[in-house]
């Protein structure tokens, strides 16, 4: 099929490959028309690229030809849009340069092409046929951001950002590589998180060489006791302090105009699971402890808009504190919103760091849950804003393959009926999404549209990967995600998780005979944990052998395949030259995956078991659990996952599968002889 495509622009023909590359000369904050001329260029380039590997001739044009798509660019700032055709033309409609963006990849998806993961997309055969999205206006749900959480300082990568894009994904940190490519694509940035933890550091040195502590103790939570160096930081600060919030104020601001310039969300979070406010007079007359958060939240809104009136900020600046678990902001507070903070449209970020995945967010019989759905529709009542920050892969998890095909969807709509604008995970891995790769693609489709039909969206994900294998390989996944449904009470944060009672008992108790099975939260029999363990990796196991039996099949089927041949020479011939191997690709990850999940979760089952036999003093066969422990535990120091990047600074590491799991110093207290210390 021709298809001519008609841009907003003169002489676009010509230019509008030149115009979609231009970002790092643009000020997208103040030339308008160059930054919304640029990203409507890279959305036709994309049309043209796409339409033509589907079997079209598509070409943007200067003038109208047999059939038409009309790309039209209105004012608007949330990325909505309007679908409209006839007979010969198609009218994309965009409100801002998101809004004709996303209606680009709307029209492209009706097409059936998806982009499952970053470097991994699926295109279907050429079809001659253009396949018209209903004709309606768009309007995402979560329309105030949907993105990630990208907690490390070199998490740059094109080929994400353009994921993100290309699933209409639009909050992420700005990196400095990929600022200008990202303000194209139309994110948001976030920034800040517990900020005051390094400016309240007591160790700091004040201009005339004193600790901070010594000179500025009323900066500092009040409390029963003593403020020492050790715990200054274990209270929030004195939130009525007037002196400090001015300085604080003047530091936001210092930062907004340099290295926040290109943000217009900020987190100005307390100390990182502080649980406790500031007990001074002036800050209990306040309220409680989200009261006390608010109001400095109010304070700096106050001295930003000073600052904004006076044109030292030219951009909206929306402010946020989270609503965290372990502190007093996660419940709301007992006094009304600051009315500045509502007519500026700022936030509170809810967190339910701990809660648990296997019920749903809201299920009353969960007592793990119950506290958070309580707390989330006591925020949602008070008019503020809310951004749900989700632990999908908290730093605990480290990566292991754990699937939220159950929960995801429930618990987006039920974010969604309580008023959720905003949506972001922590942490997105950087490569190797392997089984993980529909939490990703299921969240970038249910945060736009928390009505999508989820179970077509699965089904078509196996389908098109996996093929005839699609049945066996859900049924792997199926494994994978039935194993893991307790990932939280294993190893999140928090003293009720067992991964948490393993290393207590090590660095508390020095490994000596426990008094009692190891302790966990009502999602277990304390005594049950260890064929809990081990019934995960028998789970496992079985998703592992399942996906290996599809691969042998596959390179069972590629017997006498014809590798050499042309050259690509256009994007068909290089979709055909990827696809001759992208499922085993794609089957080989997926293993990887699962086979690290394993050895992390199988060391944890033993070692479990190797502590409730201490405790009941069943030392038969304990040497053979131990030369178990030992073999695996050797195994996991050889290997390597992923790469580890270093919180709030620009470095990264590559760390072993044992020190992932967290018990590598319990491993070799025991593999050294530790046991036999103990019983002397």
């Amino acid at each position: 099929m021709k298809i001519s495509i008609l841009l907003p622009y003169e002489k676009a023909t010509f230019y509008y490959e030149k115009w979609a590359h231009e970002e790092e000369k643009i000020d997208f904050e103040n030339d308008k028309f160059s930054a919304e001329r640029c990203t409507v260029s890279y959305a036709a380039e994309e049309l043209v690229r796409y339409l033509n590997i589907l079997g079209h001739e598509a070409k943007v044009c200067d003038k109208a030809g047999s059939y038409n798509i009309i790309i039209e660019l209105d004012s608007g700032d949330d990325g909505e849009f309007d679908i409209k055709s006839d007979e010969n033309n198609l009218i994309l409609h965009g409100y801002g340069r998101a809004g004709v963006l996303y209606a680009v990849y709307e029209l492209l998806e009706a097409q059936g092409i998806r982009w499952y993961a970053p470097r991994f997309e699926y295109i279907p055969s050429p079809d001659e046929k253009l396949i018209i999205p209903e004709n309606k206006h768009y309007a995402y749900s979560m329309s105030k951001g949907r993105g990630f959480h990208s907690e490390g300082l070199q998490k740059e990568s094109i080929a994400l950002v353009v994921w993100m894009a290309r699933n209409r994904m639009n909050l992420h940190a700005c990196f400095p590589h990929t600022a200008a490519l990202q303000k194209k694509l139309c994110m948001r940035f976030s920034a800040g998180g517990h900020v005051f933890f390094d400016i309240l550091n007591p160790k700091n040195i004040t201009e005339d060489g004193k600790y901070y502590l010594d000179a500025h103790k009323d900066w500092y939570g009040q409390r029963d006791g003593e403020i020492t160096f050790a715990n200054a930081r274990s209270v929030q600060f004195c939130v009525s302090n007037t002196e400090f919030l001015d300085i604080v104020s003047d530091i936001f601001i210092d930062r907004l105009k340099n290295e926040w310039a290109n943000e217009e969300m900020v987190e100005l979070g307390g100390f990182d699971s502080a649980g406790k406010s500031c007990q001074c007079e002036k800050c209990k007359k306040l309220g409680n402890g989200s009261d006390m958060a608010l109001h400095y939240l109010s304070y700096i809104r106050s001295r930003i808009d000073e600052a904004t009136e006076r044109g030292e900020i030219k951009r909206k600046i929306h402010l946020c504190i989270p609503a965290y678990f372990g502190t007093d902001t996660i419940m709301p507070p007992e006094n009304p919103i600051p009315e500045n903070l509502l007519k500026a449209g700022d936030y509170i970020e809810f967190c339910p760091i701990k809660r648990c995945y296997q019920h749903f967010i809201d299920d009353e019989s969960c007592d793990m849950n119950l506290e958070y759905k309580k707390s989330f529709e006591a925020w949602a009542k008070t008019g503020i804003s809310i951004m749900i920050n989700e632990y999908y892969n908290v730093s605990r998890f480290q990566d292991i393959p754990i699937l939220f095909t159950k929960t995801l969807a429930h618990d987006m709509r039920y974010y969604l009926a309580n008023g959720a604008e905003r949506f972001m995970y922590m942490h997105v891995p950087m490569v190797e999404w392997g089984v993980c790769t529909t939490t990703q693609y299921l969240l970038a489709n249910l945060t736009r549209n928390g009505e999508c039909d989820y179970e077509r969206l699965i089904e078509e994900y196996f389908q098109n990967i996996f093929r005839e294998h699609a049945k066996d390989a859900k049924y792997a996944y199926e494994k994978a995600e039935k194993a893991m449904e307790l990932c939280s009470s294993w190893r999140t944060w928090g003293n009720e998780t067992c991964l948490s009672a393993l290393i207590r008992w090590l660095y508390l108790d020095g490994c000596k005979k426990p008094d009692k099975p190891l302790s966990s939260n009502s999602h277990f029999i304390n005594e049950n944990i260890p064929q809990k363990g081990y019934e995960t990796v028998r789970l496992l196991d079985e998703a592992i052998s399942i996906l290996r039996r599809i691969r042998e099949n596959e390179i069972g089927s590629m017997a006498g395949h014809q590798f050499l041949g042309k050259v690509a020479e256009n994007p068909m011939d290089e979709w055909n030259a990827k696809s001759q191997t992208a499922l085993i690709d794609k089957l080989c990850e997926d293993i990887r995956g699962l086979l690290y999940g394993k050895d992390m979760m199988e060391l944890l089952a033993m070692f479990a078991d190797y502590h409730n036999r201490m405790y009941q003093d069943k030392t038969e066969n304990l040497d053979e659990l131990i030369k178990k422990i030992e073999v695996l535990g050797r195994k996991m120091s050889e290997d390597t996952y992923g790469i580890c990047f270093l919180n709030y600074y620009p470095d990264f590491e590559v760390q072993s599968v044992l020190r992932r799991s967290g018990l590598k110093d319990l491993y070799y207290w025991c593999v050294s002889g530790g046991k036999k210390a103990n019983n002397k």
